[in-house]
C-alpha cells in the first residue's frame, strides 16, 4: 500500500465524516477492489457501513467489521499516519483520478467477459456497462454547477416547502427565538410546537397543516416538561381531538453529554433521517454549541457547514432557542429598531444572518408582561394593526391560571405617549363606594376603568391576597376593608 492510500484511509477514521472532502466521500464509497491494497478498501467498507448506521466511528468498531488477518496492527497503523484534511484532499484527488480510469477499464473487461460467457445478454449487458460509466463521469463532474435565475419558478399557494405562513419559515430554514433568562423561552416553544401540531396558530403564526416537532433539549427535566405540557394544553383550552394530535406530532429528547459538531451529526441527523420531522428545536444553543458563540469561526462552520447540510438533506426547518445579550445596566437596551432587533441573540453577528427569520421576547419592565418582537422577515408573518397596516410586535403575558402564555390584555400593555397607564387595584377598588357584586362590581369596572374580565379577575385576586376588600357573608357583596 503507497503512503498516499495510508494517509487518506487514515483520515476516513474521523469521529463522524462531517469534515470529509468531496474526494474523500467518493473514496469512502468506493468498492474494496478501487484500492492497490485490499485491506485499505475493505477498511474503508467498514467506515461507510458504520456512518450508514449512524454510528460513531471509532477504532473498535472498525475492527469488529474488518476481518482479515493483522488488522488490528493496520488500523492502528493507519490511525498513526493521519494527515490534515487539507493536506488529506491532495491525496484523495490523485487515488481518485487514477481510479476513474482503472475503473472504466474493468468495467470493458467485465463486459466483454460477460458477453463471451452470454452473447444473447449483450442489450442488458451493454446497459449495465453503460450505467455504471455514466455514474463515474458523475462522480467526476464538479459539484457546483450554475443556473439560470429566469429558471426560477415563484412559489404558489399549495408550496410544499412552506412550514410557517406566509414563507415566513420554509424547509431547510432557520429561526432563531432570543429572550433573556428565566422569562419561558421553553414554555413559548413547547405551546408553539403543540399548537402546530395540532394545525393551530399561535400568536399569528400560522402553520401549514399540523406540523411534526424534534424537540432537542438539555435543560427541563421530565416532571418539568410534564408540568408545561399540561398547563399549556389546559390553558389555551385544546379540544381532545386536538390534544391528541399534538401529542402526536410532538417528540422530544433530552441530550447532556455531546456537543459541536458531534450533536449535529450523531443527535440531528440521525433524527431527522429517522423521524421525519417538519421542525427541529433545539434548546438552548449554549448546550449544543459547544465553543464560543462570540466566536464568527466557532459560530459560522456550525450553523452552515454542518447544521445547514443536514436540514437541506432532509427538508427540515430548525428553530434555535437562544439567550439575549445581557442587559447594560441592569435594563435592555430601550432605543431597539427595526432590523436591530435581528441582533438580540447572545453572540457572534452569524447568529442573525444565519437565521431566515428572527423572533425576540423582550422585557417590558413588567415580570409577567413582555413584547414579542418580529426583528427580522416579519413582514412575512402578516400581523396586522387595526387599520390594517403591518405590525411587527405584539405583547404577550404569562397565564394566570397555570404555565402557558397568552395575549396581553391591553390595560396589562405598557402605555403609549399619551395614554393613561393600565388599570391598578386601587383603581377597581375606588368603585366599591357601596356594596357591590362580583358582577356588578365587574361590569362597572369595565365602563368606568375600561377593565377587561380577564385583568378585573387578576386585580380583584391581588386585593383579597391584600385584604384590601372583604366580602359579605349575609349576601356575599364585596366592600373596602375598614
Amino acid at each position: 500500500m503507497s503512503a498516499t492510500e495510508k494517509a487518506v484511509a487514515a483520515t476516513l477514521l474521523s469521529p463522524n465524516g462531517s469534515d470529509l472532502t468531496p474526494n474523500l466521500r467518493r473514496l469512502q464509497d468506493a468498492a474494496p477492489d478501487g484500492w492497490d491494497d485490499l485491506r485499505c478498501g475493505e477498511v474503508a467498507k467498514a467506515i461507510r457501513v458504520l456512518r450508514q448506521q449512524g454510528k460513531p466511528v471509532h477504532r473498535a468498531a472498525v475492527m469488529e467489521l474488518v476481518q482479515f488477518e493483522g488488522s488490528s496492527l493496520f488500523i492502528g497503523e493507519l490511525v498513526g499516519n493521519e494527515l490534515p484534511i487539507d493536506l488529506a484532499e491532495i491525496e484523495a484527488e490523485k487515488i481518485w483520478s487514477a481510479f476513474v480510469p482503472k475503473r472504466m477499464a474493468a468495467l470493458f473487461e467485465e463486459g466483454a467477459q460477460a458477453l463471451l460467457a452470454g452473447p444473447t445478454e449483450a442489450g442488458s449487458i451493454a446497459q449495465h456497462v453503460k450505467a455504471e460509466l455514466e455514474s463515474l463521469q458523475n462522480e467526476s463532474r464538479p459539484k457546483y454547477t450554475t443556473r439560470s435565475i429566469g429558471d426560477i419558478e415563484v412559489p404558489t399557494d399549495g408550496d410544499p416547502a412552506e412550514l410557517i405562513r406566509h414563507r415566513f419559515l420554509c424547509k431547510g430554514g432557520g429561526l432563531l427565538l432570543a429572550a433573556p433568562s428565566g422569562v419561558g423561552k421553553s414554555t413559548f416553544a413547547i405551546q408553539a410546537m403543540l399548537c402546530f401540531g395540532a394545525g393551530r396558530a399561535c400568536f399569528g403564526f400560522i402553520p401549514t397543516r399540523p406540523l411534526r416537532s424534534a424537540y432537542l433539549q438539555g435543560e427541563n427535566d421530565d416532571p418539568d416538561l410534564a408540568e408545561l405540557r399540561d398547563g399549556i394544553l389546559t390553558g389555551l383550552n385544546f379540544t381532545p381531538e386536538e390534544r391528541a394530535l399534538a401529542l402526536q406530532n410532538v417528540r422530544f429528547v433530552t441530550v447532556d453529554d455531546v456537543c459541536g459538531e458531534a450533536f449535529i451529526h450523531q443527535v440531528v441527523e440521525p433524527l431527522c433521517r429517522d423521524g421525519k420531522p417538519d421542525l427541529v428545536w433545539i434548546d438552548p444553543l449554549l448546550s449544543f454549541i459547544g465553543g464560543d458563540v462570540s466566536r464568527q469561526e466557532i459560530v459560522s462552520p456550525w450553523l452552515r457547514n454542518h447544521l445547514n447540510p443536514v436540514l437541506h438533506r432532509h427538508g427540515v426547518g430548525c428553530v434555535l432557542i437562544h439567550h439575549t445579550n445581557k442587559p447594560p445596566s441592569g435594563k435592555e437596551k430601550p432605543n431597539w429598531q427595526a432590523g436591530d432587533l435581528a441582533y438580540l441573540g447572545s453572540g457572534s453577528a452569524e447568529l442573525a444572518n444565519w437565521p431566515r427569520a428572527v423572533i425576540a421576547i423582550r422585557s417590558t419592565g413588567s415580570h409577567t408582561v413582555f413584547e414579542l418582537c418580529l426583528g427580522k422577515r416579519g413582514a412575512r408573518a402578516h400581523w396586522r394593526n387595526p387599520d390594517g397596516s403591518t405590525c411587527f410586535s405584539r405583547f404577550i403575558a404569562h397565564g394566570t391560571d397555570g404555565i402557558y402564555w397568552r395575549e396581553a390584555d391591553p390595560e396589562e400593555c405598557p402605555a403609549p405617549a399619551g395614554r393613561k397607564a393600565q388599570s391598578s387595584v386601587e383603581d377597581i377598588v375606588r368603585l366599591l363606594t357601596v356594596q357591590l357584586s362580583t358582577s356588578d362590581w365587574q361590569k362597572m369596572a369595565r365602563t368606568e376603568c375600561g377593565v377587561s374580565e380577564r385583568s378585573f379577575y387578576r386585580l380583584k385576586k391581588q386585593a383579597e391576597s391584600t385584604r384590601t376588600i372583604s366580602q359579605s357573608k349575609i349576601d356575599q357583596k364585596w366592600f373596602k376593608t375598614p
